[in-house]
């Protein structure tokens, strides 16, 4: 029981120093790495997406990302170690195009806090009125639900 304790431990202590005693921890490890989450900033470091660990390494070898913060760790290859990125920041702005919110009745109910605007209680049952009622042609918009 301690032997096995103390091997799974030599195992650990390998596989993150990136030599294990087997190569199977050590690609299940690099596969895992490669997949995990890279935060992607603008040029004026404004979050513009997340990516992989991969494609975060991709843009930061052709020049067109820096990279901010490593907390990931290292990729070793056959000529040398790369760091795998946890954040990065764009070398170009990227623009974001403005997406409305889709007028739907969960959309308004989560403005709204799933707070009923007469009562101001707290009621998962909520209904949807307009300001002026559609019938008397009132527009389905945000300014009139």
């Amino acid at each position: 029981m301690v032997e096995q304790a103390v091997e799974q431990a030599e195992k650990e202590r390998l596989t993150e120093n990136g030599a294990s005693g087997n190569g199977v921890a050590e690609a299940v490890d690099v596969a895992a790495l490669i997949r995990a989450p890279v935060l992607v900033l603008n040029l004026n470091y404004v979050p513009v997406n997340v990516c992989t660990v991969r494609r975060a390494i991709v843009l930061v070898t052709k020049g067109k990302a820096e990279l901010l913060e490593n907390h990931l760790g290292y990729l070793h290859t056959v000529s040398r170690e790369i760091d795998a990125p946890s954040v990065i920041r764009l070398a170009y702005m990227v623009k974001r195009p403005f997406l409305p919110r889709k007028l739907s009745k969960k959309e308004v109910f989560l403005r709204d806090k799933f707070t009923c605007q007469y009562c101001g209680k707290k009621v998962h049952d909520l209904t949807l009125d307009h300001v002026i009622p559609r019938r008397q042609h009132g527009p389905h918009t945000w300014e009139n639900v």
